[in-house]
C-alpha cells in the first residue's frame, strides 16, 4: 500500500475494541471504528454526522469534515480550486447542506 493521508485501518489493540463497542451504543459502525481508532491512536477525525463530530469534541479528538478534506485536497496540490468547487457543487446537488457557494473564503 502507498503511504497518504487517508488510509484504511481496523480496530486492533483492545482498548480500540472496546472504544468501538461502546460509541456502537450511539453512532453508526463506521463512526464508530474511525473514533475508536483516532483517539487510541491520536488521529484526526473526518465526519461529517453530528453525533459523531458531538462525542470527538468531547473525547478531544481533532476533527475535520469534507469541506475541510476538499480544502485538504486544495492545499496539497491534489486537485485545483476549481475541482474543489464542482465536487463542493456535486456534493450540494446530492444533497450535501453547505452555506458558500465555494471554498475559496476558507483557503
Amino acid at each position: 500500500m502507498t503511504e497518504g493521508w487517508i488510509q484504511l485501518v481496523a480496530p486492533e489493540s483492545g482498548r480500540e475494541s472496546t472504544l468501538y463497542r461502546e460509541y456502537s451504543r450511539t453512532l453508526g459502525s463506521g463512526e464508530s471504528a474511525s473514533l475508536a481508532i483516532a483517539i487510541c491512536r491520536r488521529w484526526a477525525f473526518a465526519t461529517d454526522d453530528r453525533a459523531a463530530r458531538a462525542a470527538a469534541r468531547t473525547a478531544g479528538v481533532n476533527l475535520t469534515g469534507s469541506v475541510g478534506i476538499l480544502i485538504a485536497a486544495v492545499q496539497s496540490g491534489s486537485i485545483t480550486r476549481q475541482e474543489g468547487d464542482q465536487l463542493l457543487q456535486e456534493m450540494r446537488y446530492h444533497g450535501y447542506r453547505f452555506p458558500l457557494e465555494s471554498i475559496e473564503s476558507l483557503l
